[in-house]
């Protein structure tokens, strides 16, 4: 009897199964053409993005047991304005049918998405605009208007395999997420829902402000984020994160306004382990962290609270706080491991205002055995900081180095030190901390990853003191500071007091190799070269210096250079310094036959500079000078001000964008000796001239110089106001210089006299102007202002098109290619119009005579009257109008003035009339 039950049970099982399994091909076929029509319809009616795909299947065995529709070779682009760019690509994206809808309700409901081996590319651009708004939700008028239709109501989404990519443009935000595998749960049909989600990701990258924060690691989650689509606001309620092997608790909300967004952060992780967040850190640790026992425990929270808004100029509040106990470290299996480390760091960023950094360290300490560090640091702002410090420490450094494995340098040496300060620190108020400190360092060494040799034999015995708070009581002594470096030894001893007005005594000798040394602290953007041979003895008072008591200074000895190139993003060519000696006498240093070069330029000097103690350790010193410069070429242009240029910028960025900069504590002058010149298109030979530079302005007095083949005589005053302009007068006295020539080589003659294109012969220019320069070192016409002669001799004017244009229109071929003689023609500039008095000459028995305006841009308006041979008499009324290049000449007495155009020097504008 029961054998016939259990084989009847097993019968009844066996139809039920194979019915149920016969079903699921059934169904398929049944409904095919219905859910691809009504998923087609759903798409056109919900998806605000461009869709396609290849083909589709219907089946249960795709994502076992749901009923799915699958769409192979599937892409969906963005919303605008990313409607060409692919939101979603991937092989396979699955839609999950509720079974029950489709048989008893005959309306397709999507509940399930599945995506595989997908590429997810989320963009977001500066202003805010985001591309995946792909999702009409429905308005509440229209959410009970047809029950049959088509509805996405999302019980599960899982993403299996996919690159996901978050590039956030408005607050400098971007994910990288690789093999994500994601699983989660909402309602995406509403307006807000709950988004239940288990994410893994195994390789994750963030990235804010420019910055690595997290590289290549490995993420486990369980999240629970309140999704508000019409305000496109997220509410962070429970994020339990994993990072590798740290617990974070992340929590917070982040709503996007029209100008910016509100965010409330805060990344938590409390009684992690130690040893778990160095497995967070950035890929440069992972090699040493697998050679590194470390324990301890940690305690970290990081928040972002605040609105970040353009108009408003509001940023949120930064803050960061971290926690060591117990800590242990030991690289490599180290004798001297560092241990009781302990830690209490916290910084706040408030509106991400750098001037009002608070850092706060209490303490950082740990022992090495009988050695010890122990540190309590607190300040707050960057340009005038508070600062309180309390700093001791016994460390053998090659201990340190190799107990916790520093990477990329090696150092050695028995630190001792003992330093308190409380205070401010405020150069332009001349205050300093109230500080008692020693530091010595005795025996050190020091070698770097960029250079195969170290720096040895470091020894330092530094004491600093400020009793009271203020420059005047600061005292800092160095007895003494001393190294070797390839085989060349430096010695310092220096003490300096009373830095309202420094007491110093300062002894230095020895020979360094720059270049060398520079490879051992490289710096991006700058590089130098040379060899320094020092035999110094400075002592005195810098008040003495300032008021002229030489007689009470010892200032002596010689510092040689030799080959010092300097190479910097600062400057637009290397300045080299081929050989210079100088030598300190008093309030002097004297300087013989100092040879330098800059770009294409090269100079030998002799001279000596004045108040140079005084004006190293003020800001607010003159460095005064007398020199005596030759150069054989000297290029002007190649000294304007250019901008900070990295290492990596290319060519077509590098270009100079600036004036010349004259420094206002320079009080320099210089006799020069040039033979050949390069200034603004001015090709000038021979110059000798008396130059000086005071207060920031540069003057060039009885200069004479060969320009054109013929001897000028030349003055001028330049200052620059800032590093984008500069004003200037120009005086020029020629005589008797080919014009051809003038035009051709003299840029300032070829735009201010641009009639003499065509012409030929002899001419003289008296000019004096003055005006503005922009950041090319170029006229700002509209602000220049002058008046001069020009005066003609046996000029021949062949092809001048304003002369072809008269003949033309009188129809009198005599005037077509005049030639000119002994003519004066003045003229005035200003307001970007240069305007010609009357002149009359002679030509083929005709009598001209002109007067009238051109602008510096080219615009022709002159008045002419053709005098008529014999005597002139009789004559013809002519306009010229047009440009230089189309002449248009016409018989009429009318005539109107030019605009003028205006240059606002309050303001730095142009303004036309």
């Amino acid at each position: 009897m029961m054998v016939k039950i259990v084989i009847r049970t097993l019968k009844y099982i066996g139809i039920t199964f194979f019915s149920i399994l016969l079903l699921m091909f059934i169904l398929p076929k049944l409904f095919p053409g219905k859910i691809e029509e009504e998923i087609k319809l759903f798409a056109n009616k919900k998806l605000n993005g461009k869709l396609n795909f290849k083909e589709t299947e219907l089946s249960f065995f795709s994502h076992f047991p749901s009923l799915t529709l699958t769409l192979t070779d599937f892409s969906l682009n963005g919303s605008a304005p990313f409607e060409e760019q692919n939101l979603v690509k991937a092989e396979n994206i699955s839609f999950g049918v509720n079974l029950k809808s489709l048989i008893f309700d005959s309306t397709v409901k999507i509940d399930e998405i599945y995506v595989s081996d997908a590429e997810i590319n989320v963009l977001v651009n500066k202003n805010g605009q985001a591309n995946y708004n792909v999702y009409v939700a429905s308005q509440k008028s229209e959410k009970n208007k047809d029950s049959k239709e088509t509805s996405l109501k999302l019980d599960r989404i899982q993403i299996e395999n996919t690159h996901l990519t978050y590039n956030d443009e408005s607050i400098k935000m971007a994910i990288n997420a690789v093999g994500f595998n994601y699983l989660g749960k909402g309602d995406f049909d509403s307006a807000i829902f709950d988004l239940v989600t288990e994410a893994k990701i195994d390789s994750f990258d963030f990235m804010f402000g420019g910055e690595d924060y997290l590289k290549n690691k490995k993420i486990n989650a369980d999240l629970i984020t309140q999704i508000n689509t019409n305000s496109l606001a997220f509410i962070f309620q429970q994020n339990n994160l994993v990072i590798n092997q740290l617990p974070i608790d992340f929590k917070g909300k982040l709503n996007f306004l029209k100008n910016g967004y509100d965010i409330d952060f805060s990344v938590k992780s409390t009684n992690s382990n130690l040893y778990d967040f160095f497995t967070a850190l950035p890929p440069q640790y992972v090699k040493w962290l697998e050679k590194t026992e470390i324990k301890g425990k940690t305690d970290l929270l990081l928040t972002l609270k605040g609105e970040y808004n353009v108009e408003r100029n509001s940023k949120p509040d930064l803050a960061y706080q971290m926690k060591i106990r117990d800590g242990f470290v030991n690289y490599n299996a180290s004798k001297n491991p560092a241990s009781g480390l302990s830690l209490n760091l916290y910084t706040k960023l408030p509106s991400l205002d750098v001037n009002k950094l608070l850092v706060k360290i209490s303490p950082l300490s740990f022992k090495m055995g009988k050695d010890y560090f122990n540190a309590q640091i607190e300040t707050l702002g960057i340009d005038s900081p508070s600062i309180k410090a309390k700093i001791n420490s016994d460390l053998d450094l090659k201990k340190l180095h190799d107990g916790i494995g520093i990477q990329n340098v090696d150092f050695s040496g028995k630190l001792i030190a003992n330093v308190t300060a409380n205070g401010v620190y405020d150069k332009k108020n001349r205050l300093f901390p109230v500080t008692k400190g020693n530091v010595v360092l005795q025996n050190g060494s020091l070698k770097t990853a960029w250079y195969p040799n170290p720096i040895t034999a470091i020894n330092l015995t530094a004491n600093i003191n400020d009793a009271t708070g203020n420059y005047s009581d600061l005292k800092v002594k160095f007895t003494p500071a001393s190294f070797d470096f390839e085989g060349k030894k430096i010695n310092v001893n220096a003490s300096l007091e009373n830095f309202d007005d420094v007491l110093y005594d300062i002894k230095a000798n020895g020979e360094i190799d720059l270049g060398r040394v520079y490879k051992v602290f490289t710096q991006e953007n700058l590089d130098i070269k040379g060899i320094v041979k020092a035999n110094l003895s400075l002592k005195g008072k810098q008040s003495d210096a300032d008021k002229g008591r030489y007689n009470k200074l010892e200032n002596s000895g010689t510092l040689f250079l030799k080959d010092i190139t300097l190479k910097s993003s600062y400057l637009a060519k290397s300045f080299v310094i081929n050989e210079g000696l100088f030598s300190f006498n008093q309030n002097k240093m004297n300087f013989k036959n100092f040879l330098a070069t800059y770009g294409q330029s090269d100079f030998r000097m002799n001279g000596n500079m004045q108040n140079v103690i005084n004006f190293v350790m003020s800001d607010k010193a003159i460095l005064k000078g007398e020199f005596k410069v030759e150069s054989k070429y000297l290029n002007v242009d190649e000294f304007t001000a250019s901008n900070p240029i990295s290492s990596t910028t290319s060519k077509s960025n590098s270009s100079n964008n600036g004036v010349v900069i004259v420094p206002p504590n320079l009080d320099f002058s210089l006799l020069t000796n040039f033979n050949k010149v390069n200034f603004e298109g001015l090709s000038i030979n021979g110059l000798t001239s008396y130059l000086s530079m005071h207060n920031g302005e540069m003057n060039l007095k009885n200069t004479g110089f060969d320009l054109i083949g013929c001897k000028v005589k030349m003055n001028a005053t330049y200052k620059n106001l800032n590093t984008k302009r500069a004003k200037f007068e120009y005086q020029i006295i020629a005589k008797d210089f080919d014009v051809k020539k003038a035009y051709t080589e003299v840029k300032m003659f070829r735009d201010m006299v641009s009639a003499a294109k065509s012409a030929e012969g002899i001419v003289s220019l008296d000019y004096k102007v003055a005006g503005y320069l922009n950041e090319e070192m170029k006229p700002i016409y509209p602000s220049l202002n002058g008046k001069g002669i020009l005066s003609v001799k046996n000029v021949k004017m062949k092809g001048f098109k304003l002369f072809n244009a008269i003949s033309k229109t009188t129809t009198h071929e005599g005037i077509k290619n005049p030639d000119l003689s002994e003519i004066d023609i003045k003229s005035s500039v200003k307001k970007n119009i240069m305007t010609l008095e009357q002149f009359k000459f002679k030509v083929a028995g005709f009598r001209p005579k002109i007067a009238g305006q051109t602008s510096l841009d080219g615009k022709l308006n002159l008045k002419m009257r053709l005098g008529l041979p014999p005597l002139g008499i009789i004559g013809i009324p002519l306009k010229i109008s047009g440009t230089q290049d189309k002449p248009i000449v016409k018989i009429t007495k009318k005539y109107e003035d030019l605009e003028e155009t205006n240059f606002d020097e309050s303001s730095d504008t142009i303004k036309s009339n």
